[in-house]
């Protein structure tokens, strides 16, 4: 048996020791990462800036649910009184340049500095192009797709083949 066999994997993350609370900026914080990441935070004493994208947050009832529970444990629970004072909640769209300055103005303006950006936003399109639905959204996300490939390769000299 090597020595390799014999380490364990902590169970529960370990945040490394530090002075004073960090600030945290999270984008998408409503996904389950986006979540679970306050959570963490907030319990380890930092600050968090928690980014949502307002369309979800307020047509979506099904992907907000999670987000909208945790709001509330945070807002109900005596235990965790010093976390709404420690959280802070804005609306990010992170395609929307105008939005992205407004909510970083907001978590200085809160917080006095942002430590540490985190981003949680991730989009999945399973299927080839062909297959994929005319819906509006669809049609952003492959456009938005091929649109930050061809930048990409514009800027690493790639460019003229993919005129």
């Amino acid at each position: 048996m090597s020595k390799n066999d014999d380490l364990k994997l902590p169970r529960e993350p370990k945040f490394p020791t530090h002075n004073a609370p960090r600030v945290w900026f999270l984008t998408c914080a409503n996904s389950p990462v986006g979540i679970s990441l306050c959570r963490h935070l907030l319990a380890h004493g930092d600050y968090v800036t928690a980014g949502v994208l307002p369309v979800e947050f307020e047509k979506h009832e099904d992907r907000s649910a999670d987000f909208k529970d945790f709001l509330e444990e945070v807002g109900t629970n005596q235990d965790k009184e010093t976390w709404r004072a420690r959280l802070r909640i804005v609306a990010l769209d992170v395609r929307i340049m105008g939005q992205c300055q407004s909510a970083v103005a907001e978590a200085v303006q809160s917080f006095g500095r942002i430590d540490v950006l985190f981003c949680c936003h991730s989009e999945v399109v399973v299927g080839t192009v062909e297959e994929l639905s005319q819906s509006k959204r669809t049609l952003t996300l492959v456009h938005e797709q091929f649109e930050v490939r061809r930048r990409a390769c514009w800027k690493q000299g790639d460019g003229a083949n993919l005129q």
